[in-house]
């Protein structure tokens, strides 16, 4: 295998075609494009230009879907999106994805902010204040697994934190 058969397989693959469906032993392939950081970067490119093109072939079924083969097309346009999401998580998985360095993980808090907490933090805030630890953003604080307080979804009517003592 050379570079410009490997070149050539990378554009098949960025057009959707499947790596089986072009070579007859996928090994050899792999041996050789792992040998160059050029290659490896070349492959993971075609992937995700593939992920786009299933993507765009699962909206195509989807759109000319008919009740004798509903099940079917659901079926390979499930197989299309689960393909994209997996050659392309960035871009496919819906989460947003941040890297914090050193800070590690963290959760994006969504909902709607109750009149209470709003109004609090608010004043808080317009105060020059830190906002108290209690103090929640959006919707209620409730206790997790581990008795910490964790922020909630759902709006405040449940007990608050004083409440619940």
């Amino acid at each position: 295998m050379d570079v410009n058969q490997v070149i050539k397989i990378l554009g098949s693959i960025s057009n959707g075609s499947l790596l089986v469906n072009l070579v007859d032993d996928v090994d050899p392939f792999f041996d050789f494009i792992e040998q160059t950081e050029f290659l490896r970067e070349a492959y993971q490119t075609a992937q995700k230009r593939r992920a786009r093109v299933f993507l765009e072939k699962a909206i195509k079924v989807s759109m000319f879907a008919d009740k004798q083969t509903a099940a079917s097309d659901k079926l390979y346009c499930d197989t299309l999106k689960w393909a994209s999401l997996v050659a392309d998580p960035q871009t496919f998985s819906g989460k947003i994805v941040d890297d914090l360095g050193d800070l590690g993980p963290y959760n994006v808090i969504t909902g709607v902010p109750d009149a209470d907490s709003s109004d609090r933090l608010r004043a808080e805030t317009s105060a020059g204040v830190a906002p108290q630890e209690d103090t929640p953003v959006f919707g209620s604080t409730m206790p997790s697994k581990d008795g910490e307080n964790s922020l909630c979804h759902q709006p405040s009517d449940r007990p608050s934190p004083k409440e619940r003592t």
